[in-house]
């Protein structure tokens, strides 16, 4: 008869297949910072990368 595989394996073999975020706000963060990468203009900084402030463009924010 066959041994059945330890759960410690079963675990290692699951997680492989399986990714898991911390919550999803993390996984939405990350999400969302991926796409502003993307849509970034090629070969310019970011304003928060050069140390700028941006300021809101929403009259109703508070300032930073």
């Amino acid at each position: 008869m066959k041994d059945k595989p330890s759960l410690a394996s079963r675990i290692e073999k699951f997680n492989k297949h399986h990714v898991f975020h911390e919550n999803s706000v993390t996984h939405c963060r990350d999400y969302l910072i991926k796409m502003m990468q993307q849509l970034a203009p090629k070969g310019n900084a970011s304003a928060i990368q050069r140390g700028e402030t941006v300021k809101p463009k929403n009259k109703w924010l508070p300032p930073p």
